[in-house]
């Protein structure tokens, strides 16, 4: 008797385990892992990090709003729309300062998705808000393969940028349309890519621009009509 008690249990537990295996067979999964980079970034990032020698921290699929706020100067009003603008939106990598993380820059690796109306406007509108912050941004074509030296060339060029814009922007002018204040821009696209020009802080509300002038120009002009 004992034989056949022992045995049922055996088959018991032996039907669970059947059971458990099954619906865990079936069991539906609503997530998935996925790479937090793409091959094409993972690459660039390999790359970058030999570029920087440890000079900065790299930092992957930040947020927008997670390095820039809605101004003061914004009005009240306005202040949710400006916010939903920047809260979804996110930037491949971001350069901090070793010890405090302060943001140094932000880097875009541009595949030809960016070339769409769509994304060309998305593009505009990050390097824009990243300018009315005062964080500069650099941009690299998705490709294959990198050179450490040519990324630590385009860095080294932005932080001097970075240093003449903050010289030329205490001279920079007022909107002539809205009265805000204006940035130092470069444009990305077109015939004048790469050129410096101002721009509204305010954009894209206010969408003025104005001729850029360097602190050399300005002071030349300002001797030529004294």
């Amino acid at each position: 008797m004992l034989k056949y008690v022992v045995l049922l249990v055996i088959l018991v537990i032996a039907a669970i385990g059947i059971i458990a295996v099954l619906m865990s067979a079936k069991r539906r999964r609503d997530y998935v892992r996925r790479p937090l980079l793409s091959p094409a970034e993972l690459s660039f990032f390999k790359v970058l990090e030999q570029a920087l020698g440890g000079k900065y921290r790299i930092f992957t699929k930040i947020r927008l709003a997670d390095i820039i706020k809605v101004s003061g100067e914004v009005e009240k009003r306005e202040r949710q729309t400006a916010f939903n603008r920047i809260q979804s939106k996110h930037v491949d990598f971001v350069l901090c300062d070793p010890d405090d993380l302060a943001v140094y820059c932000v880097i875009e690796l541009d595949d030809r998705s960016h070339n769409a109306g769509d994304r060309i406007a998305r593009d505009e509108f990050v390097d824009s808000a990243l300018g009315s912050a005062e964080i500069p941004i650099a941009r690299f074509a998705a490709r294959r393969q990198y050179s450490t030296e040519e990324i630590a060339k385009a860095l080294d060029e932005l932080g001097k940028k970075q240093q003449t814009e903050k010289v030329d922007s205490m001279e920079a002018p007022v909107c002539s349309l809205c009265g805000a204040p204006m940035v130092l821009r470069t444009a990305n696209k077109g015939e004048h890519a790469g050129k410096p020009f101002y721009g509204c802080s305010t954009f894209p509300k206010c969408k003025n621009t104005a001729q850029y002038l360097s602190l050399r120009d300005t002071k030349l002009m300002k001797s030529m009509l004294k």
